[in-house]
This record gives C-alpha cells, structure tokens and sequence, in this order.
C-alpha cells in the first residue's frame, strides 16, 4: 500500500489528477503513464516547470504518452467509485521516488522525485519519451540545482516556496535586458538617487 503522508501536498493533488485521467482514457490500472499525463496537463506543478526550464517540447511528449495510453485496455466505468487498481510499474515508480528523496535527503516525496525516478526507467514507454525529448536525469539535477538551491523538501508544502523571489518580485534587470522596461522620463533627481 501506498503512504500518502510522505508525499507532498502537490505530489498528491498530482496523483488524484491521475486518476481523473485513468478515468478519462477508460482505463482499470493507474499507470505512470497516467501521472506523467497529468503532471504536463497541470498548470503549476513543478515537473512541467523543469520541463519548460529543459526546453521540453511539451506538446510532443503529451501527444506521445496519450498515443500510449490510447493502446491500454479499456474498461466501461458504472461509477466513480469503482476499484481502483495501481499497476506494478506505477507501485515501483513509487518506490524509486522513494529512493531518489532519500538520495537527496528529502523528507517528502515530491514531483521532480517522480519525475527523476521516471526517467531512470530507461525499459518504460514513458522514460523512453523523456530521455528522447532531451529530459535526462543529469539535466533534471541541473535544473533542480538552479530551482531549489540547497533547499530540502522537509515539509508537505515545500514545492510552493522554490523560487519564491521569482514567485513574488519582478526582475527589472531582465526585463530591461528584454527590452520591455519603459524608459525614466523626468525623474532626474529620483535616477541619481537610485544610482
């Protein structure tokens, strides 16, 4: 059985969207396939920001894990209370998250925990994907270097304070460097003061 206490509060609203997912392709047994599809369909979760950090074509990769999850069997669903069965591959994806939180000292089991266990499944149809969209466990740490720091994820909500400056702050240097800062008119005095 699988202990949701130890995931994060994202990682879990993550794997519920799964099984939304599962739902919605008539499948039986949730599969990491099924948590992959849901980690590039939601909107704020940390494993599409490494994505888009990588340069991931994240259309293409989701094209590819629907084509996937199009040749499971299907089921007919009487209710939404019906049985739900994890596969094997998603129970050991599980348990290589668990690994890969503890080789990063993490007290929570967290999405790019997920994410790095995923790609390491080189056999998988879903590693096969990301390795092939350039997302590979040497990037994903770079990534994460750059995102978390040296933070550790030791509570449930720790995915919500990475990058929190970026979250809360407008960087003006970059802005400027885009060219999308308006000039200073009129405010000499305000100008050498700054300086």
């Amino acid at each position: 059985m699988i202990d949701f206490n130890r995931f994060t509060q994202q990682a879990q609203n993550t794997i519920m969207e799964a099984r939304q997912v599962m739902a919605r392709f008539q499948n039986n047994q949730l599969t990491p396939e099924h948590l992959l599809l849901a980690m590039l369909e939601s909107e704020k979760g940390l494993a599409k920001v490494i994505l888009v950090k990588l340069n991931a074509d994240i259309a293409s990769i989701k094209n590819e894990v629907e084509t996937e999850l199009a040749k499971k069997p299907k089921v007919q669903y009487q209710s939404e209370q019906d049985q739900l069965y994890v596969s094997v591959e998603f129970k050991k994806l599980i348990d290589d998250s668990m690994e890969e939180a503890n080789r990063l000292k993490d007290s929570y089991i967290s999405l790019e925990h997920i994410l790095l266990a995923m790609v390491s499944d080189r056999n998988s149809a879903y590693g096969r994907i990301l390795n092939k969209h350039n997302v590979t466990k040497e990037n994903i740490y770079k990534v994460l270097k750059d995102i978390r720091g040296t933070a550790k994820v030791d509570n449930p909500d720790a995915e919500n304070s990475f990058q929190a400056l970026e979250k809360y702050s407008i960087d003006l240097t970059e802005l400027a460097r885009n060219g999308k800062l308006d000039p200073v008119i009129g405010r000499d005095k305000e100008v050498r003061r700054i300086i």
